[in-house]
């Protein structure tokens, strides 16, 4: 058989050198390949377990941060109620970071954890702080409105005083007043002369005598001026029974002994009062008081004694 050169022999060998490089690449690669996957293997396998002192060191961190983040809290803790929220955050992050240092995550994650939850507090602290000087302000400003209330209730009261005080007064100096009180039993002869006796069975007449005092203030015109004597058992000598001999005094109707109307001016004015005494009457020795009254007010008392 004859055989039939080949006319491309020169072309199938350097397919074949092509194809021999090729694959002398890839082994290389492979090999490149396999090596690095188990160098990133255990490097892997490295970065995942923490190691005992890492974990000193991460607990002493997260330690520090919760007990700085407490201090914080007891410090202002008139204000801490108002960040509820935050705080229970840092709380929920430092629990999740204490249960990821008992599994195998790597120190790098932990680590990242840990820089979130001292961001956090960092960021609690900022508000807090904020927080109590805007409270303090507040503080400050309503402590000086208090001071600034009391100020004025007090200048209120000072004021409400001046004018109670003034209305007193003017309520006072609208009152007459009575001076020179004398009151005494008298004989009244036959000609109209009259002496002060004290002896019961001489008198006929009791007078009471006194000055209205000089008022500016008083309204001018008509007063009904009242008397009421008392003898020393405390009973009244009346002008006589009805209610047409009593007037009123704080609210109660009261007996007089002796009334009268005079014509008041404003200046002042001597009046002589007397109060007739029959021979049925049975007076009593001791001491007598007078009493006088006039638009409700009693404006004068006098003492006197009477004998037998």
């Amino acid at each position: 058989m004859t055989t039939t050169p080949d006319p491309h022999p020169r072309k199938k060998k350097s397919m074949a050198a092509i194809f021999a490089v090729v694959f002398g690449v890839i082994a290389i690669i492979l090999a490149i390949w396999q090596i690095s996957s188990r160098s990133e293997l255990v490097e892997l396998r490295q970065t995942h377990e923490i190691s005992e002192e890492q974990k000193v060191a991460l607990q002493s961190e997260l330690d520090s941060l919760l007990n700085e983040h407490q201090l914080i809290k007891e410090q202002y803790v008139s204000v801490s109620d108002s960040l509820k929220t935050a705080d229970q955050i840092i709380i929920d992050k430092a629990r999740q970071i204490k249960k990821l240092m008992k599994t195998k995550y790597s120190y790098q994650r932990v680590k990242k954890e840990l820089d979130e939850l001292k961001a956090s507090t960092r960021s609690y602290g900022q508000k807090i702080d904020s927080l109590y000087a805007v409270n303090e302000k507040l503080v400050v400003e309503n402590q000086q409105i208090r001071t600034d209330y009391n100020e004025e209730r007090m200048r209120n009261d000072s004021l409400t005083l001046i004018s109670e005080t003034l209305n007193n007064k003017v309520a006072t100096a609208s009152i007459l007043k009575t001076y020179d009180i004398k009151a005494e039993g008298v004989k009244v002869r036959g000609n109209g002369k009259e002496k002060v006796t004290d002896k019961i069975r001489r008198l006929n007449k009791l007078r009471i005598c006194f000055k209205l005092g000089e008022n500016d203030i008083v309204e001018k015109g008509i007063k009904e001026i009242y008397v009421r004597i008392a003898q020393p058992n405390d009973s009244i000598l009346i002008a006589g029974e009805g209610d047409e001999y009593s007037f009123n005094y704080e609210g109660n109707t009261v007996q007089y002994s002796i009334a009268q109307e005079v014509e008041y001016t404003g200046d002042a004015l001597d009046l002589c009062l007397y109060y007739d005494v029959n021979k049925e009457m049975k007076l009593s020795p001791g001491n007598y008081q007078a009493d006088i009254f006039a638009e409700g007010h009693s404006i004068g008392t006098a003492i006197f004694s009477l004998r037998k």
